[in-house]
């Protein structure tokens, strides 16, 4: 879960930097990542990531709902990415 944990302080400090998201989007969001059953495997982050950037580019909300799912999406992909390395590292050892 501490990959959830990140994603959640990520979400905390995108709404400082973002602040007029609307409540629904963040509802969505944070739904989305609670629903994650198995945060140590890279394929999720990567399809959750995947996910967030694509209705990043067809929300009709507002720009700033854009701009949020943007940084959460990057941040998934950003988890994807670096539990990927140590799957890598993990086999490579082996």
């Amino acid at each position: 879960m501490e990959n959830v944990t990140k994603l959640k302080k990520l979400i905390e400090v995108a709404l400082v930097i973002i602040p007029q998201t609307t409540p629904e989007i963040l509802k969505k969001v944070i739904c989305l990542v609670d629903a994650i059953t198995t945060p140590e495997k890279s394929e999720v982050w990567k399809k959750l990531g995947d996910s967030l950037l694509e209705e990043a580019e067809n929300t009709s909300t507002s720009d700033v709902d854009s701009y949020f799912f943007l940084v959460v999406g990057s941040g998934c992909v950003g988890l994807s990415i670096g539990l990927k390395r140590e799957e890598n590292q993990k086999a490579s050892q082996a």
